[in-house]
């Protein structure tokens, strides 16, 4: 005759109930996680368009410092230099401040701002080198006729900042993809440790 037995039937209810705790607890794991997995992308997607930008302001800030440019190619490169300048000037504070950057098709991407130490280390140096070099930009872009000196003293300023600005968002644009990385090893991990816990406690029984 078969007895009831209240002890294994109470380990049995016990272990399902951790087993339910624990996916409850790795379905909020794996929200949160995919959540950061999905903004670092971002990050990193924003920060390599930021090098991209960093380009066209070089190309475009020496053809605007040529002073045998054709007056219409000459406003042309203006017009290219000032509209980078601004995007590559929203995103950067995007990524200090929060706000809306400016991603690919010029479409707007809000952002929350970087938290990490590494990044913000990243992003004050980038600001100390990008706003002295911002304020040349539009001092050039946006006047009507500026002088030839005004613009060959923007060429050289952005001859001398840019290799360390590419630097700074190349880096940043790493250490994007580096934290997903190790946000995508924690969640496997994370799931990995639920299902032997869980596998254990069954056992156990």
């Amino acid at each position: 005759m078969l007895r009831f037995n209240p002890g294994k039937y109470l380990a049995l209810t016990t272990a399902v109930a951790l087993f339910l705790i624990m996916q409850a607890g790795l379905f909020v794991l794996d929200l949160v996680v995919s959540a950061q997995i999905r903004d670092d992308a971002t990050y990193e997607r924003l920060a390599s368009r930021q090098t991209l930008l960093l380009q066209i302001i070089y190309e475009s800030a020496l053809h605007v410092g040529e002073g045998a440019l054709p007056a219409s190619l000459r406003e042309e490169q203006t017009v290219l230099l000032d509209k980078t300048a601004t995007h590559f000037d929203r995103t950067l504070t995007a990524f200090t401040q929060g706000g809306n950057a400016v991603g690919k098709r010029d479409n707007e991407v809000f952002v929350a701002a970087i938290d990490t130490l590494q990044a913000q280390a990243l992003l004050l140096e980038a600001q100390a080198l990008w706003k002295p070099l911002v304020e040349t930009i539009y001092g050039v872009t946006r006047q009507a006729a500026a002088p030839e000196t005004d613009t060959r003293e923007l060429a050289l300023r952005v001859i001398e900042a840019q290799p360390d600005l590419l630097r700074l968002m190349t880096r940043l644009a790493a250490l994007m993809d580096e934290t997903a990385e190790k946000n995508a090893a924690t969640l496997h991990l994370a799931k990995i440790v639920t299902l032997a816990l869980a596998a254990i406690s069954f056992l156990v029984i």
